[in-house]
């Protein structure tokens, strides 16, 4: 992380939890694209697909502290 990404996030880590929420929040709508968002029944459809590939074995879970370390390498 650049040295001015640290300071944005120290300062954004003092404030109250309402204001670190709607930074988030800000944060994440620049991001996403609407075109990508489904509708519910479509992520419905997505998420029971995804864990229908779980229980199958189709893919393999992945432990959220594997995830976190290989995207914390990848930004370094």
């Amino acid at each position: 992380m650049s040295s001015a990404a640290e300071q944005v996030t120290a300062n954004a880590l003092a404030l109250s939890e309402n204001e670190r929420l709607a930074i988030a929040t800000a944060l994440w709508e620049s991001l996403k694209s609407h075109t990508d968002i489904p509708d519910e029944e479509t992520a419905d459809l997505i998420s029971l697909g995804r864990a229908r590939k779980l229980v199958d074995g189709t893919v393999k879970p992945v432990r959220h502290e594997d995830v976190f370390k290989r995207a914390r390498s990848m930004l370094n």
